[in-house]
């Protein structure tokens, strides 16, 4: 969806299809693609893309190489090591917060003089929200009278939903009328629902699934 989507705002789409047992090939794809596009700049995100984006821009002698960090956790030992050896590849390196861009410089993964924090861009509201609130709330069974808190992210378990979790559960002790939209997608849906049962607030946890139409529900909620 993502690629169809940047394809429909006219920018060309190429696949490598890369897979681990295909790196190597890849790679190669890469570099051939940017020796023939020769590019200004290459842009890296996530950990494998970091790898091949540094390695072939370099060797294809692309001027810029900018890698991005997208999580405060990036996974083994190994691949903390990866990108540490390989973080001189890259001119520059983007943070989405002050705390991914701590985590990273603390564990020597890159270094601070290099990191410059970028939050997430939100699209500006052009006035296309084609659902009222009252009635996005009522379709998604939250009354008007109750405290809304939303998250919007890849359900996950380094995206910190039990810390949310405490704090719904602080404040229904506390008489609070909350409740708690999650919107987002992933195999992790299955425990945080146990999870929300567990810590007895599953009636305050109001889970949409993966939705194209965010802007929506950042209309409606208070938090």
């Amino acid at each position: 969806k993502v690629a169809k989507g940047i394809e429909d705002a006219g920018v060309c789409v190429i696949s490598l299809n890369m897979k681990w047992y295909n790196f190597p090939l890849g790679l190669f794809r890469l570099y051939r693609i940017l020796k023939t596009e020769k590019p200004d700049i290459v842009h890296n995100y996530l950990f494998h893309a970091e790898l091949a984006g540094r390695i072939c821009g370099r060797m294809a002698g692309v001027p810029v190489v900018i890698s991005s960090l997208r999580s405060v956790d990036v996974g083994s030992y190994f691949r903390r090591l990866l990108l540490r050896l390989t973080d001189n590849l890259a001119d520059a390196v983007t943070a989405v917060s002050e705390k991914v861009a701590y985590e990273h410089v603390n564990k020597k993964i890159t270094k601070k003089g290099k990191v410059k924090v970028i939050y997430n861009g939100l699209e500006p509201d052009r006035g296309e929200r084609k659902i009222s609130k009252d009635e996005l709330r009522r379709r998604m069974d939250i009354s008007p009278r109750e405290y809304l808190v939303l998250s919007v992210g890849n359900l996950r378990p380094v995206k910190g939903y039990s810390f949310v979790f405490d704090a719904v559960k602080m404040l229904k002790e506390r008489g609070r009328d909350v409740k708690l939209l999650i919107v987002g997608g992933g195999s992790y849906r299955r425990n945080l629902e146990a999870e929300a049962a567990d810590n007895g607030i599953r009636d305050k946890v109001v889970f949409s699934g993966e939705r194209e139409d965010v802007s929506n529900f950042l209309s409606m909620a208070d938090t």
